[in-house]
């Protein structure tokens, strides 16, 4: 498959890029948010200005895959120990539960896009 800017920096997210991390948290485009969340809560990145960014994110209104940035958000918080939550929102409790990739989702998406 074709790279392109997309997978090539969800694969540097993968890699644990904090730079390409922060760009995509930061990003105007929600996909770039959405994969930010996603693979900062894999590598458990808890540097203080992009918790900062992250809990701005949780009124992030932007739906992708059926849940917004905002559960996106809350879900990454959760994962990495910052705000639990606590919540009975069927949508969140799922969301958190799998927020997290496992490393054999990781590498499957390493080899597809490289």
């Amino acid at each position: 498959m074709a790279k392109t800017n997309r997978s090539e920096s969800i694969c540097k997210m993968i890699r644990g890029d904090v730079d390409a991390m922060k760009t995509g948290l930061f990003s105007d485009n929600p996909y770039y948010r959405m994969d930010a969340l996603i693979w900062l809560s894999y590598h458990n990145l808890s540097v203080p200005e992009l918790i900062d960014r992250i809990k701005q994110l949780k009124s992030d209104t932007a739906v992708l895959m059926g849940y917004t940035i905002s559960n996106y958000a809350i879900a990454a918080l959760s994962a990495l120990n910052v705000e639990r939550y606590n919540g009975t929102d069927a949508v969140q409790q799922e969301l958190n539960a799998h927020i997290v990739p496992t490393k054999e989702q990781a590498q499957a998406f390493l080899a597809k896009y490289e």
